[in-house]
C-alpha cells in the first residue's frame, strides 16, 4: 500500500530555497572574478607564491555563511596575481574619469 506524500514544512523548504540561492549566488560571483590582463607586467614575483589559509568551521556553517565563503575564495584565488603586478609606488598621475569619483 502507498503511503501518503506529505507536502514539506515551511521550515524545510526555506532551508532548500536558503541553499539553493546560496550555491546560484556563490557561483555567479566565483564566476565575476576575472584574472588580471595578461599584458600587465608582473613586478613581484614572490607574490604569486602567495596563500592565504583555508577556512575551517567550528561549527556547521549555514546557508549564507557558505555563500559568503565562496565569494571569499573566489577572491583569494585570483589575489595573489593582483598583487603580483602592482607597483611599489602609485602612479605619479591619477586619470580622469574615474567611475563613481567626481573631479572638483
Amino acid at each position: 500500500m502507498l503511503e501518503p506524500v506529505r507536502p514539506w514544512s515551511r521550515r524545510r523548504r526555506a532551508a532548500i530555497v536558503a541553499v539553493l540561492v546560496a550555491v546560484a549566488s556563490a557561483g555567479v560571483l566565483a564566476l565575476a572574478q576575472t584574472p588580471p590582463d595578461a599584458e600587465l607586467p608582473v613586478l613581484h614575483p614572490e607574490a604569486l607564491a602567495l596563500m592565504c589559509p583555508e577556512r575551517t568551521w567550528t561549527t556547521p556553517p549555514t546557508a549564507a555563511q557558505l555563500a559568503a565563503a565562496a565569494a571569499r575564495d573566489a577572491y583569494r584565488a585570483m589575489l595573489p596575481a593582483y598583487l603580483a603586478r602592482v607597483p611599489s609606488e602609485p602612479g605619479p598621475v591619477l586619470w580622469m574619469p574615474v567611475d563613481g569619483v567626481r573631479v572638483a
